[in-house]
């Protein structure tokens, strides 16, 4: 009698979990519309479980995003520090942390690519 009602609450659990994880795709997807209507992008090293990676707006990744998005072209990797620092509005971010950001995103292939010669780009302009 116990295993059939263990089994019962295991299955009962299971369905709470296939809504919930329903629920936060569709939280996720609430959430980026949201802010594309504000004019505003985040992602953050959390995925919402789709494959698409969310950075914070103000973190230097991102920063750095929006330094190559206004440059519109690739920059060396002392240029994009120096931007980054200069935009962060009150948030000190050692140089060794902004370039270690760009180099792991470059590197896991999100976000940033290499150059070469210690310049990098936005994967989104190799998708237009």
């Amino acid at each position: 009698m116990k295993a059939i009602e263990i089994d019962r609450k295991i299955e009962a659990l299971q369905a709470d979990i296939e809504a919930l994880k329903r629920t936060r795709a569709l939280l996720y997807g609430e959430l980026e519309s949201v802010l594309r209507s504000a004019g505003r992008r985040i992602k953050s090293s959390e995925s919402d479980g789709t494959g698409r990676f969310w950075l914070k707006a103000d973190s230097a990744p991102a920063l750095a995003q929006a330094v190559l998005k206004e440059a519109g072209k690739p920059m060396h990797i002392t240029e994009i520090v120096g931007a980054v620092r200069a935009m962060s509005k009150g948030k000190h971010f050692p140089a060794a942390y902004i370039k270690q950001a760009v180099y792991v995103a470059a590197r896991k292939g999100k976000i940033f690519k290499r150059e070469g010669g210690g310049r990098f780009g936005l994967l989104e302009w190799d998708r237009k």
